[in-house]
C-alpha cells in the first residue's frame, strides 16, 4: 500500500526528522534497510492528519 508523501503533515515531519522515512517519488518510503527489516509485517495507515504505523 502506498502512502502519499505530505511534507506538511506533523507525523511525516517527525518521522523524517528522525530518519525513519523519506520521500520516494511522492510516496512515503522506509529510509533504510535496518528500519525496513524491523518493520516487516507492519501496516502503515494514513489520513490527511497523521501517519500511524501498526504492528
Amino acid at each position: 500500500m502506498l502512502v502519499p508523501y505530505n511534507p506538511d503533515d506533523p507525523a511525516t515531519k517527525l518521522l523524517q526528522m528522525f530518519g525513519f522515512i523519506r520521500n520516494g517519488h511522492g510516496a512515503l518510503q522506509i529510509a533504510n534497510r535496518i528500519f525496513e527489516t524491523k518493520s516487516k509485517g507492519t501496516e502503515v495507515v494514513s489520513d490527511t492528519q497523521s501517519v500511524i504505523i501498526h504492528s
